[in-house]
């Protein structure tokens, strides 16, 4: 929706995810927004060249962090680049010690240690942000440019994010032998009271943010 408005009336957006319940979520919120100008496509990101079309930008946020091969997703990606087209990535550059919260809270420290070891146990790449930029160049792309954000949490929604993520993978961290339920529920209280207690900053992991140009594309 951003994208769209950014555009304008004369631009227009190609929205594509591979799940149709996210595709119908940000339907909804442009139809809000009363946004017109973009389509939405129920598309793998490993098939993007069927699209037969070619943009201007592409924007990606945190869906290489999720693949088993993201190379050969990167490849179909810049092919439907236009030649001097922009590409931007919004990626993981995670790691316990970024995602802080001052004062230091052992339940907030152990969301987070939870989160990192379950990770590991599936293809997640958690800091894949870091290591793009060298894929990029690796892929013939230029201009490559890495930037580093992080977020303070301010608003309760916000600050919740850690309990959503815990109720979310409570399952998976038990399957895991991560913990157990007694554990995650003594967990979650423990975080509602950091989350209500103002006087306790909580910032988001660290997002690397990263962009080529498409220049070598004959």
């Amino acid at each position: 929706c951003w994208l769209a408005e950014q555009v304008g009336p004369e631009g227009h957006v190609t929205a594509i995810d591979i799940s149709s319940e996210q595709l119908e979520l940000a339907q909804s919120r442009a139809n809000l927004r009363g946004l017109s100008n973009i389509e939405f496509i129920e598309l793998s990101v490993y098939d993007l060249m069927k699209l037969n079309r070619n943009f201007d930008l592409v924007y990606s946020r945190l869906v290489l962090d999720h693949l088993i091969d993201p190379p050969r997703a990167l490849q179909e990606i810049i092919a439907i680049v236009k030649p001097n087209g922009t590409l931007c990535f919004e990626s993981n550059a995670f790691s316990a010690k970024t995602s802080f919260c001052y004062p230091e809270n052992a339940a907030h420290t152990k969301h987070w240690d939870w989160y990192l070891n379950l990770r590991r146990t599936s293809a997640y790449h958690v800091d894949f942000g870091i290591k793009l930029p060298q894929l990029l160049k690796q892929l013939g792309l230029t201009e490559v440019k890495l930037e580093l954000a992080q977020a303070m949490l301010n608003t309760q929604y916000q600050r919740e994010h850690c309990i959503f993520v815990t109720e979310e993978c409570a399952k998976a961290y038990q399957k895991h032998n991560i913990s157990t339920a007694e554990e995650i529920a003594e967990l979650i209280s423990e975080l509602r009271k950091a989350v209500l207690n103002t006087d306790i900053q909580m910032a988001f992991y660290l997002m690397a943010q990263v962009s080529a140009r498409n220049v070598n594309r004959p």
